[in-house]
């Protein structure tokens, strides 16, 4: 996953003493949250960290959807969803078939209290071109996230940590986010929850 890889190599960081409140919320929350939403097919483009291969936009009052890996429709060795929410943050889903594993992550890639000050609600009137603005300039500024994955690159291992010490209810989203990415049923149910939930109506 784009931002994981880098945000590895990085030193832990502190925060300023102006710090913003960070906190993991739950991703069954999320989800819930995602399934009682109305979602319509806005547009499909280009996203920043995807070269070749667009992504498709899915919006809502309170939540944008980019299904990466989404155009041209072929099957590809990967898949990925990328939520954006004022309440929940940025949420990254993230699976890619290493042939040895299928490698399943889970990343809160920009924490809410952050990403609040690029993104309002309502969210029905986001486009591609606009967001992409946002997630280029999000990821430069190297801020706090946190990863989960059941096979990290570096020794296809389970590992779950924050590039800081400063998250509300991490040991929850720990506990819960590796239950998910451990047991391929319960990732597939997430998935699959996902493309349910911003599929369920007609495009428009």
């Amino acid at each position: 996953m784009k931002k994981i890889i880098l945000i590895a190599f990085l030193t832990l960081t502190t925060l300023s003493a102006q710090a913003v409140i960070l906190e993991a919320k739950p991703v069954s929350d999320l989800i819930t949250s995602i399934q009682s939403a109305q979602f319509k097919y806005k547009e499909t483009g280009m996203i920043f960290g995807y070269t070749t291969i667009q992504s498709c936009l899915y919006v809502s009052k309170d939540f944008a959807i980019l299904k990466n890996y989404c155009f041209p429709k072929k099957d590809y060795p990967a898949q990925a969803y990328t939520i954006i929410s004022p309440k929940f943050g940025m949420i990254d889903l993230y699976q890619e078939d290493l042939v040895s594993v299928l490698k399943r992550d889970i990343q809160i890639t920009e924490f809410p209290d952050i990403l609040k000050d690029y993104v309002k609600v309502p969210l029905n009137n986001s486009n591609i071109e606009g967001l992409n603005k946002i997630i280029e300039k999000l990821y430069y500024q190297y801020g706090p996230a946190c990863w989960s994955t059941n096979a990290s690159y570096s020794d296809q291992q389970p590992d779950v940590r924050c590039s800081t010490t400063e998250v509300i209810d991490f040991d929850l989203w720990k506990v819960e986010t590796q239950n998910i990415t451990s047991d391929l049923k319960s990732w597939k149910n997430l998935m699959q929850a996902v493309e349910a939930a911003i599929t369920k109506t007609k495009l428009q």
